[in-house]
C-alpha cells in the first residue's frame, strides 16, 4: 500500500484513502501517476481481543477490462 501511494505524492499520507467510515464498500480508484484503474474492495474484520476492528483492502487492476469496455 505504501509503495503504491508513494508514487502518487512526495509527502507520505497519514491516513488511508481507501478507508470508509461505515460498512463494507467497493469502489474504483484511478492511480494518477500510473493511469491504472483498480477495483477496491474493503472489509472490516474483528482482530484478536486486544486488536479490535481491522480493515483489509484488496486492490485488483482492472485497467485492461475498462479499456475493453471502452472499445
Amino acid at each position: 500500500m505504501c509503495a503504491l501511494l508513494a508514487m502518487e505524492s512526495a509527502a507520505p499520507l497519514r491516513t488511508c484513502p481507501f478507508c470508509r467510515s461505515s460498512g463494507d464498500s467497493t469502489d474504483e480508484y484511478v492511480h494518477p501517476v500510473l493511469g491504472s484503474t483498480f477495483l477496491v474492495s474493503t472489509s472490516r474484520v474483528q482482530g484478536d481481543n486486544s486488536e479490535g476492528l481491522q480493515t483489509i483492502h484488496v486492490l485488483k487492476d482492472i485497467t485492461d477490462r475498462r479499456e475493453a469496455e471502452r472499445r
